[in-house]
C-alpha cells in the first residue's frame, strides 16, 4: 500500500482558494482499499475511493449463479491467516474446511492411465461460506454509495502545495491524502508522479510479483459430486493439463458440486478460443474422473493475465 501526504489524516477544511479536496483519495476498491475506507470513516474521517474496474473487489472475483457461487479468484485461508479470521468474525461470515477426504489423482503423461493415491495429511484449508466475495459485499455495504467511484482510471499524481491533485480518465479530483492499494508492479507500471518516486523504490515495485497475475482460473459446476461417490477428493496434479491441478469447489451446505482448476502458465491453451479451451477441459475432467464429468452445468473461467489492472 502506498500513502501519499503532508500530515496525519484529519477532516479536512477546504479553503476556498483550493479546489474541493477529499480528506483522503484510494485508488482501488479491492478488499485493502474498501477495508482501509471502512476503518477511515471509524475514525471520522471521509474517502473517496477511485476503482478503474466496473465493479469492486479487485483479485477478488465470486461468480454467483443458479447452481452455486464459485470464486475466479482467492478461494482459501489458512489457521495462520488470523488477520482473514478476525475480519470474518468482525463481519460476521462463516468459514468451512476444504474438502479432501479420499483419493487424489496423478497424471504423469498422456500416454499413461492417470495413477490414484491417497495424500499425506496437511494442515487444512479453509475457504468461505458464499464465496470471497462476501467480505466484499460486508464492507461495501457499510459505506455510502457516493464513496466509490466505478470506471474511473488514476493516470497521474501531482503533489502541490496545499493538495494532491488525481488525474483520471474523468475530470481531476483533490485530496489532503491518497493511499494507493494497487499491486506495486501496476502501480510502477501505469502511474505517474510528480514529483517521480525514487528510481529504486520504482525499480522495487517493478520486480514484486503481483499475486494471481498469471493464473487462470476454471471451475465447473454439475448436479453431483459423483468423484466423491467414487472415493476421490476432487484433488488432481496433471503434467498432461490444460488443467494443472483440479481441487473440488463444493459449497459448505452440499447443494452445490463443482471442480475448480488452475490452467498451466505455460499451456497453450491459454491461446486458444474460450470454446476449444473449455472443450479440452471437459475431456481432461472426463480422463481424470469419468465420464459422468463430461457434462457440467456450468463453466467460467478467468485470465488474470489478460486483466489490464
Amino acid at each position: 500500500m502506498l500513502l501519499a501526504s503532508y500530515e496525519q489524516i484529519s477532516p479536512s477544511t477546504n479553503n476556498p482558494m483550493t479546489p474541493p479536496q477529499h480528506d483522503c483519495i484510494i485508488i482501488g476498491a479491492g478488499l485493502s482499499g474498501l477495508l482501509t475506507a471502512v476503518r477511515l470513516q471509524q475514525a471520522g474521517i471521509k474517502s473517496l475511493i477511485l476503482e478503474a474496474r466496473e465493479r469492486v473487489g479487485g483479485r477478488i472475483l465470486t461468480i454467483r449463479t443458479t447452481e452455486g457461487d464459485f470464486d475466479l479468484g482467492p478461494a482459501w485461508w489458512w489457521a495462520h491467516h488470523t488477520n482473514v479470521q478476525r475480519l470474518m468474525r468482525e463481519l460476521a461470515v462463516q468459514g468451512f474446511e476444504q474438502f479432501e477426504q479420499g483419493i487424489a489423482v496423478y497424471d504423469s503423461a498422456e500416454n499413461q492411465p492417470p495413477q490414484y493415491f491417497r495424500p499425506q495429511p496437511m494442515s487444512p484449508s479453509y475457504r468461505f461460506v458464499g464465496g470471497v466475495a462476501v467480505l466484499i459485499d460486508k464492507l461495501v455495504a457499510q459505506l455510502p454509495p457516493q464513496t466509490i467511484r466505478l470506471n474511473t482510471i488514476v493516470h497521474k499524481l501531482v503533489q502541490d502545495k496545499a493538495f494532491i491533485r488525481v488525474e483520471t480518465n474523468d475530470t481531476p479530483v483533490f485530496a489532503q491524502h491518497v493511499v494507493c492499494t494497487l499491486p506495486p508492479k501496476l502501480i510502477a507500471d501505469s502511474l505517474t508522479f510528480e514529483p517521480p518516486l525514487p528510481t529504486d523504490v520504482v525499480n522495487a515495485m517493478r520486480e514484486t510479483t503481483t499475486w494471481m497475475g498469471q493464473a487462470m482460473k476454471v471451475t465447473l459446476a454439475y448436479k453431483s459430486a459423483f468423484w466423491r461417490a467414487r472415493g476421490l477428493s476432487g484433488l488432481t496434479m496433471s503434467h498432461v493439463g490444460p488443467v494443472a491441478q483440479f481441487h473440488d469447489h463444493g459449497s459448505a451446505d452440499h447443494k452445490t458440486a463443482a471442480l475448480f482448476g488452475w490452467i498451466g502458465d505455460q499451456h497453450e491453451c491459454r491461446g486458444w478460443h474460450s470454446a476449444e479451451r473449455r472443450s479440452a477441459i471437459i475431456q481432461q475432467a472426463v480422463r481424470l474422473f469419468g465420464t459422468k464429468a463430461a457434462h457440467p452445468t456450468h463453466y467460467a473461467e478467468c485470465n488474470w493475465a489478460d486483466q489490464p489492472f
